[in-house]
């Protein structure tokens, strides 16, 4: 389904998915460009990192498979981030 598309059918939802590169389904720029003029707020990026499959071929998730790591990190700073903005609403 077309971003627009989907935006139109769920617009209470504020997920985005990307893939990573060769995959993009627009350069990032066009991406972030896109959610501020939808008013879409960006809550991180994930890196491109082979440790997703890594931890995936090892059945556990990435944040317990290498927790320093930079993709556990950021997994961690947007699930932050969509949290805080859950319970902003919820006083």
């Amino acid at each position: 389904m077309e971003l627009g598309a989907g935006r139109r059918a769920w617009p209470e939802k504020v997920i985005w998915t990307n893939f990573p590169s060769p995959l993009h389904l627009a350069p990032d720029e066009e991406i972030e460009a896109y959610c501020r003029a939808e008013g879409i707020p960006l809550v991180g990026k994930l890196p491109y990192d082979t440790v997703f499959t890594e931890a995936m071929v090892q059945g556990q998730p990435v944040t317990s498979y290498r927790p320093d790591g930079p993709m556990s990190r950021a997994l961690v700073d947007v699930w932050r981030r969509v949290k805080e903005s859950l319970y902003a609403g919820s006083g």
